[in-house]
């Protein structure tokens, strides 16, 4: 949300809905962090793209409009 691009491993990622390459990157071990940082610095992986997608999914899925969307949804089918 903050707009920077995000390098996780599938454990830090857990929970988030997201597709990798396009929410955020995955690398899991040390050789995978080396390879995304490469292909960040030579261009190869569009990171505007990416961060503009993460941007878009926690917004939909976590603002405060989107909670209370959820929420209300939940109330109105189990009350």
């Amino acid at each position: 949300a903050a707009g920077k691009l995000v390098i996780s491993t599938t454990i830090g990622a857990q929970g988030i809905p997201y597709v990798k390459g396009e929410h955020l990157l995955i690398a899991d071990t040390a050789e995978e962090f080396t390879a995304a940082y490469t292909q960040l610095n030579n261009g190869s992986i569009d990171a505007t793209k990416i961060v503009n997608n993460a941007r878009k999914l926690i917004e939909n899925a976590y603002s405060t409009n989107a909670i209370t969307s959820q929420l209300v949804n939940y109330y109105s089918k189990n009350i």
